[in-house]
């Protein structure tokens, strides 16, 4: 049984004293009656929660088009700028040596990322870690690609969890 507000039980209660009086008036015996109250308070009350229900879902979807889907989109335009900088490095140190990628696959890779960084829905926090980490591909030094590329990665991280922790 669905568990219903205060309102909702009494209103249950009193359908099914009314439907087993209406059953003693007409003869049709308080057994008849009550069962006929027992239907019909059930429907009561399964409607009251219901509508208390689709209330209370709607209020869900509003906030969820109000602060849930933005914060999930930046965070996704975070993982992508990501992913295309992780992309763009494995074309310029590839693990398969020096002709494992060629020149323009390198540069498709190149505009990719920058494209990616470049979008207006990407924290800026993200934006200027990625834009360093390019810059710093871009030179392709080794050791200071690595670092660049872990802010990115902490950058992407402390975003990713702002959108799940919730300000009290």
């Amino acid at each position: 049984m669905t568990s219903l507000p205060r309102f909702a039980m009494t209103a249950a209660c009193l359908t099914g004293a009314a439907a087993a009086m209406i059953g003693v008036f007409f003869g049709s015996g308080i057994a008849l009656g009550a069962g006929v109250g027992a239907v019909l308070a059930m429907a009561a009350g399964e409607a009251l929660a219901w509508r208390r229900t689709c209330k209370r879902v709607d209020s869900l979807r509003g906030v969820m088009r109000e602060e849930a889907v933005p914060k999930g989109t930046a965070h996704a335009a975070a993982q992508a700028v990501l992913l295309a900088v992780d992309v763009y490095e494995a074309s310029i140190f590839p693990r398969s040596g020096p002709a494992g990628v060629t020149a323009t696959e390198r540069a498709a890779r190149r505009t990719d990322a920058y494209a990616a960084a470049a979008r207006e829905d990407v924290p800026l926090k993200v934006q200027v870690a990625a834009q360093t980490a390019l810059a710093v591909l871009d030179e392709r030094d080794g050791e200071a690609v690595d670092e660049a590329t872990a802010e990115l990665r902490m950058a992407v991280h402390d975003h990713g969890l702002s959108v799940y922790i919730r300000a009290s």
